[in-house]
């Protein structure tokens, strides 16, 4: 796939994400959390990511409006078809196909087991 494609996506979300003020929320949510980690005592040097992910991962996944979250499920399956496309025209389809893209069927966004966080998380890690 375009690595243009690409950077065009994850901006695009990035951007949803800033102007919903999501993100803004989400910096609160760490600060938060960061600060009551140092109250309880905890070294800011010893504070880790998985710590904070950990402490707000469910409030910035029900945080997220389900208008945006449905925008995302749909860019994110809309690069994920076409990532899977460019990959069929140089592998051997496996499973004829059957397995694609089924944590993003549109028939079953609302309980997909990914949250927007994990596939932000995904995504970056793809890149």
């Amino acid at each position: 796939m375009s690595t243009d494609f690409e950077k065009l996506v994850k901006d695009h979300l990035r951007m949803r994400l800033m102007e919903s003020g999501w993100t803004a929320q989400l910096n609160e949510m760490i600060k938060n959390s960061v600060k009551a980690r140092l109250a309880a005592g905890q070294v800011l040097s010893t504070i880790k990511f998985e710590q904070l992910y950990k402490d707000v991962a469910i409030e910035a996944r029900d945080s997220l409006s389900s208008d945006m979250e449905l925008e995302l499920h749909t860019k994110m399956n809309e690069y994920l078809s076409l990532n899977l496309e460019d990959n069929d025209d140089e592998e051997t389809n496996c499973n004829n196909g059957n397995n694609r893209n089924n944590y993003f069927d549109d028939d079953d966004s609302s309980s997909s087991s990914y949250g927007p966080e994990e596939l932000i998380r995904l995504y970056s890690e793809s890149c």
